[in-house]
């Protein structure tokens, strides 16, 4: 049984889940009273103005369709995914060197995928669709949205809440 209607026959409400399970897969509604980090996410990125927006994740995210489909019927294009290699090189970013090296060195390999992937400094956006990706920006960590190297970034976490 999904769980929306699990949840819907048992009168509980959810404060937090996984993004998948904001939307019921069997009848494609949204369950009541979600605040999707999805929706949030879309918001920043209309209020930032940009057209297109690079998904920068763990490899569940960035390989899912999720943000695309959410970034769509705002007008914004989700810019292509990075290839296998560059997705298993952010994961390495995730789960090692963000906490064993520099943030320094996690910046320099976020910015690096940046300059490779985004097209127009002006009206891209790379979302930090991770909780751990903001940590290579200390400085940003309380910002929903920041500006470095005129790139512009949301950190969809802080822009959720």
């Amino acid at each position: 049984m999904p769980w929306y209607f699990y949840f819907e026959r048992k009168r509980v409400s959810v404060s937090g889940m996984p993004v998948e399970a904001s939307l019921c897969m069997r009848c494609q509604r949204r369950a009541p009273d979600v605040c999707s980090i999805l929706d949030s996410t879309a918001a920043a990125v209309v209020r930032l103005k940009a057209r297109r927006a690079l998904i920068l994740g763990t490899p569940v995210t960035m390989k899912s369709t999720a943000y695309p489909n959410t970034l769509r019927p705002h007008g914004i294009e989700a810019l292509p995914r990075l290839s296998d290699e560059e997705i298993a090189a952010l994961e390495k970013l995730l789960d090692l060197e963000l906490y064993h090296a520099s943030p320094v060195a996690a910046r320099e390999t976020i910015l690096a995928l940046c300059a490779r992937h985004v097209r127009d400094r002006a009206s891209d956006v790379v979302c930090l669709a991770c909780t751990e990706l903001p940590l290579a920006f200390p400085e940003h960590q309380d910002a929903a949205t920041f500006s470095v190297d005129g790139f512009q970034f949301i950190n969809t976490t802080v822009a959720h809440v």
